[in-house]
């Protein structure tokens, strides 16, 4: 059986709230879940993208660039760390 629930209250700061655009509700596909995703849109009061953090920065790696030899360094240099 599918019941129902609700949030009874979601606390906010007034930050957030005070800049506030729209909101959605997102219904899953309901063999996965009985949740929904509540989604908020907030104008960037915070200027995220000009913040001066000092964030590092992600890795990726191309495992399909990766030779024989750079699997055995990478492998020396791992066990390395190991012993």
């Amino acid at each position: 059986p599918i019941s129902s629930s609700r949030i009874d209250y979601i606390w906010s700061s007034v930050d957030i709230i005070s800049n506030f655009i729209d909101c959605e509700i997102v219904q899953l596909a309901s063999t996965l879940t009985d949740h929904s995703i509540v989604f908020l849109y907030v104008e960037n009061f915070l200027d995220i993208k000009n913040n001066k953090r000092n964030i590092p920065l992600k890795k990726i790696y191309d495992y399909d660039k990766m030779t024989k030899d750079k699997w055995l360094a990478f492998a020396n240099k791992t066990d390395a760390l190991n012993n």
